[in-house]
């Protein structure tokens, strides 16, 4: 990790998620659902995608906005790059 990234709090892992999100976002905006993102989004089981919805944005996939992919990302950008403001 370079210096500035440290300075400004910037967590790879963080980014990952992020993505992984982002990925379940449009495969569902294309119509496949959850149990069809399994597997190539890496979870085991459908609780899976719930305790990893949760604990990125506090609530399960249900619960949240149906925002397009469009909305989201720039979420994703505030979020990893500003440690949080704009989840």
């Amino acid at each position: 990790m370079s210096d500035t990234a440290r300075r400004h709090n910037y967590h790879y892992s963080h980014a990952l998620r992020w993505i992984r999100f982002l990925h379940l976002v449009a495969l569902k905006a294309e119509g496949f659902p959850t149990d069809r993102t399994l597997w190539p989004l890496g979870f085991s089981d459908p609780g899976g995608v719930t305790r990893f919805v949760k604990a990125l944005h506090g609530r399960t996939l249900s619960e949240l906005p149906p925002d397009p992919l469009r909305r989201w990302v720039p979420r994703g950008i505030v979020d990893v790059f500003l440690g949080g403001a704009g989840s």
